[in-house]
């Protein structure tokens, strides 16, 4: 094993690429960290999401900036039948397995990203049986989507997975303290490790002017995110200043709520879906706006995971409104960086934006300290050493 020099790397990660939503932002900028310290990293894609459903992603093999990656079921695209999706999902586990058997010599440790135990079990096993170190990050707290639904067995499998994968994975990282917290229980201090989340700055130097009055968000339109919450306070502000405008970036499967509230409202011209962007179109729609949104509702799930996309917001230099949520006043409730508001609560976000637009000198020095300070806290190649570090604890 390599352990003072170069590491070969497998990481498996269940979503899209080369494009793709927040997870696979940081898995790029967590492999082109690794490979600039000079490890040797490959990636595994399991299967793809319904954001590639557009055939965004044309390739199921190749090389992305130096790093080798792999569809393993040869399939870039998710089946839309239950049955296609369980004859994928069993393609990938025999494959995967047979991946790791024949190339076990080639792996010193196996980073496994974000996984369900439902999906992963096969990973955890075969590591084990083969004596691969395996490492672990998890992002949320999984099991908070379904404790409405306790009924449902995925509550209970994300459950056993959060109490129990410590008796697979060497260590386990993590992005919020919160999980931090919720893992040393399980993990013991030394093997949880928090890592935040990441910025690649270079992506975010194009000269792109402002749009004023463009207001922005970007995410996968998600219930955590509360774009309904959003748009009317969107609204709300608009009554007092008329020039504003809504862009509303990303993924989203089921945009029916939010397009009858746009009608509902009478702001069919002024709110825009973007519909999935680029990797590369990302930081030119966010450095059009003038104001960027980090809206969050108050739930376990949002409190345990961190927002990957308040680091790219912060690294445009526009001025940020971030809900209260996890470390967010834990990183920045003593500067001048952010404007924080507290979740849930309309009023609060439109008085946010309307502030903007009162006092546009000010909430433009916001910007430009806030880029300063997440630059200073999430650039990808201080989270990258820091990664490397852990995956060397475990050879």
């Amino acid at each position: 094993m390599h352990y003072y020099f170069n590491l070969n790397i497998l990481i498996i990660y269940q979503g899209d690429f080369p494009e793709g939503g927040a997870g696979t932002s940081r898995i790029k900028d967590l492999c082109k960290g690794l490979r600039e310290l000079g490890n040797n990293t490959k990636l595994m894609l399991m299967w793809a999401s319904h954001f590639n459903d557009s055939g965004i992603n044309k390739a199921t093999e190749g090389i992305y900036e130096g790093t080798p990656f792999i569809y393993i079921n040869k399939n870039n695209k998710r089946p839309k039948s239950y049955f296609g999706k369980f004859s994928d999902t069993l393609k990938s586990f025999f494959l995967t397995n047979l991946y790791l058997i024949r190339n076990r010599k080639n792996i010193d440790v196996l980073f496994l990203y974000s996984p369900d135990i439902h999906y992963d079990i096969h990973i955890y096993l075969l590591a084990r049986m083969l004596s691969i170190p395996l490492v672990i990050e998890q992002t949320e707290l999984k099991s908070s989507q379904y404790w409405q639904h306790k009924k449902s067995i995925f509550y209970y499998l994300n459950k056993f997975d959060e109490r129990y994968s410590h008796l697979f994975a060497k260590h386990i990282t993590v992005n919020s303290t919160r999980l931090q917290q919720y893992y040393i229980k399980r993990y013991g201090t030394n093997r949880v490790h928090l890592l935040s989340n990441t910025i690649d700055a270079s992506r975010f130097k194009l000269s792109v002017p402002r749009v004023k009055g463009s207001v922005g968000y970007i995410g996968s339109f998600g219930v955590k995110d509360g774009l309904l919450l959003i748009i009317e306070a969107f609204a709300k502000a608009k009554k007092q200043h008329h020039f504003i405008t809504l862009k509303l970036m990303g993924y989203c499967e089921n945009p029916k709520n939010i397009l009858e509230l746009i009608k509902k409202l009478d702001l069919g011209n002024d709110v825009t879906l973007t519909g999935p962007l680029l990797y590369n179109e990302v930081p030119v729609h966010l450095q059009q706006c003038d104001l960027l949104l980090m809206n969050r509702i108050d739930s376990t799930y949002a409190n345990y995971g961190f927002p990957n996309k308040l680091g790219e917001y912060m690294a445009t230099g526009n001025p940020v409104i971030s809900s209260d949520v996890s470390d967010v006043a834990l990183y920045f409730s003593e500067s001048s960086a952010l404007y924080i508001i507290p979740p849930n609560n309309i009023d609060a976000l439109s008085e946010g934006i309307i502030a903007r637009y009162n006092d546009v000198d000010k909430f433009d020095q916001m910007g430009l300290s806030g880029k300063q300070q997440a630059l200073a806290l999430f650039d990808y190649k201080l989270v990258s050493t820091k990664l490397e570090s852990v995956l060397k604890k475990v050879l």
